[in-house]
């Protein structure tokens, strides 16, 4: 019985912290909604999927320990900032993740923050992963 139930526990999750599929003509749209990059810097664009493993759970996010914004569950923000590298970590007092990532003038990057049983993870991601997650949360 203990099996059975582990089975189905497992098949449920599955689903869990995924980001849709979007079409070129969606990402178009999606990318056309978010905001102009600053022409002196570059910008950064961070999303948290939709999660039942702390979904009551907002995070406050750094960039080389400076705020630059709060990820409740299923959400996005995007922030310009200056050229350069950055550390951008997560403001939790028991469970921290963080990442660098170079800003180039001029272009557009994109974060996920994840939320799961395995810890906090917070990756650089290819546009299109972006703009899905940013659609997801919209």
């Amino acid at each position: 019985m203990t099996k059975i139930l582990l089975v189905i526990l497992s098949i449920s999750l599955v689903g869990c912290g995924t980001v849709s599929q979007l079409t070129p003509e969606m990402a178009d749209v999606i990318e056309r909604r978010l905001p102009f990059i600053d022409p002196r810097g570059g910008q950064l664009c961070m999303f948290r999927a939709s999660n039942f493993v702390g979904a009551a759970m907002s995070y406050d996010i750094y960039a080389n320990n400076e705020y630059i914004g709060r990820l409740p569950n299923s959400s996005y923000f995007c922030t310009n900032l200056e050229p350069g590298e950055y550390v951008i970590s997560t403001g939790g007092t028991w469970q921290r993740g963080g990442s660098e990532i170079i800003i180039s003038k001029g272009r557009r990057k994109f974060m996920e923050l994840y939320v799961g049983t395995g810890g906090i993870r917070v990756d650089s991601v290819i546009p299109d992963v972006g703009l899905a997650g940013i659609y997801d949360a919209m």
